[in-house]
């Protein structure tokens, strides 16, 4: 089972879910083709991001909306040698949520790029476009620093993109159309690991600059797993220290998402 757990769960489930390092363990076995880890039980983890060429099949026991549901089906529909096509088993009724997801997704973005290698394209650019806004600054802590010094630096990167309404505003559009390209070329060989660690950087940033904003985070379900684990990491090791500048300090980690 794949999940995160909480010092609310019950002990039982709690042993069960594991370490942080155990479930990275698991994460490389199930994408080692070779390994007898074949079944995994899923709740709300290995969804963007999180690619696996060879999975052929995929059981729904959960209801899922709008873009989690496409991100959810889009797990077994990489192309791969000697498979065919994914297989989705649906044992609650997501036919009229899909349906739904997909009028959405076509009507919202008219840049929705069928194409994985148009969408390489587009990522590259707005990364690249992105690389200049931030030029200035120094995110190194968060490629290198330790788990505080990388959850301050997306903090003081978020403050950043909002020294002028205009510069938000541009990263903010940038970030959306990014993301959107790279949910449709995130399974692709051809994506560096570099781009992918720049992307949920940029990813990040954006959730922090919704949050401080509008008091919520676009994609709940979708936070960037890494920052996550950031956050629970610092939690458990240094104990419960302000992170992001939220203005409530009631309010709770699970809040920030």
């Amino acid at each position: 089972m794949i999940m995160t757990r909480g010092k609310d769960d019950p002990k039982e489930m709690y042993d069960l879910l594991g370490t942080k390092d155990h479930r990275k363990e698991l994460d490389r076995q199930f994408k080692n083709e070779k390994s007898n880890f074949k079944i995994a039980i899923v709740v709300d983890m290995w969804l963007t991001g999180f690619d696996i060429p060879f999975l052929d099949s995929i059981y729904i026991d959960k209801p899922i909306r709008q873009h989690n549901l496409i991100q959810t089906i889009s797990r077994v529909n990489r192309k791969f040698k000697g498979k065919n096509k994914g297989l989705v088993v649906d044992y609650i009724g997501i036919k009229k949520q899909m349906n739904l997801a997909l009028a959405k997704y076509n009507k919202e973005d008219e840049g929705i790029f069928e194409d994985i290698q148009e969408s390489l394209i587009v990522v590259r650019n707005h990364l690249d476009l992105l690389a200049k806004i931030f030029h200035k600054f120094d995110n190194s802590k968060y490629f290198s620093g330790a788990t505080l010094e990388q959850l301050n630096a997306l903090n003081m990167a978020a403050e950043y993109v909002q020294l002028t309404k205009e510069l938000e505003t541009r990263f903010m559009g940038l970030v959306k159309r990014l993301k959107m390209a790279y949910d449709i070329c995130s399974g692709s060989d051809q994506l560096t690991q570099i781009e992918r660690d720049y992307t949920h950087f940029y990813l990040a940033v954006r959730s922090i600059v919704f949050k401080l904003t509008k008091g919520s985070v676009p994609d709940t379900a979708q936070m960037n797993a890494k920052v996550r684990e950031m956050i629970k990491g610092a939690l458990e090791s240094d104990g419960v220290q302000e992170i992001f500048k939220l203005g409530d300090e009631a309010q709770t980690e699970q809040d920030l998402f």
